[in-house]
């Protein structure tokens, strides 16, 4: 937007400029044609009207010039700069919570892991006594039972 505005504001100058030079060539056609004595007064004092009224547009074209380069080129470049920092702060902050909670993540996993193993080792531990008993009481029915059980 920067870009195209200040390429705007510059053609808008470049016209500005021969649309001055057209109408100081206009402006001296329009004394020549109101001084001389031919008859040629009235379409001197026709194009001199005519030079004050593109001399008034061309002014107000200089306004919104002027105005595009000091209420929307300047502010935007000034802040553009400031954007600029913050979206690279933003984009570092969003780095580092993504690290962190990767970092998270593998902590609660590992965490998770370690706690399926314990279990397994008690449930395996727990089911060694379990035989143990039964094996102690030679009761190999009430075993079977209970691996189906177990299963």
């Amino acid at each position: 937007l920067i870009n195209k505005s200040n390429k705007l504001t510059a053609s808008m100058s470049v016209t500005m400029q021969c649309m001055s030079g057209f109408l100081e060539a206009f402006q001296k056609i329009a004394d020549i044609a109101e001084t001389n004595n031919a008859g040629l007064r009235p379409f001197g004092i026709a194009l001199r009207r005519y030079c004050l009224r593109q001399r008034c547009i061309e002014s107000r074209l200089r306004s919104f010039n002027s105005q595009i380069t000091d209420c929307l080129v300047t502010p935007l470049s000034d802040r553009l700069e400031e954007w600029r920092r913050t979206s690279n702060q933003m984009d570092r902050d969003s780095v580092k919570e993504l690290r962190k909670a990767k970092s998270e993540l593998q902590r609660a996993m590992l965490e998770a892991e370690k706690c399926k193993k314990r279990i397994k080792r008690k449930v395996c531990i727990l089911f060694v006594h379990i035989y143990c008993s039964f094996m102690r009481q030679n009761n190999f029915y009430d075993l079977t039972v209970l691996m189906l059980e177990f299963h």
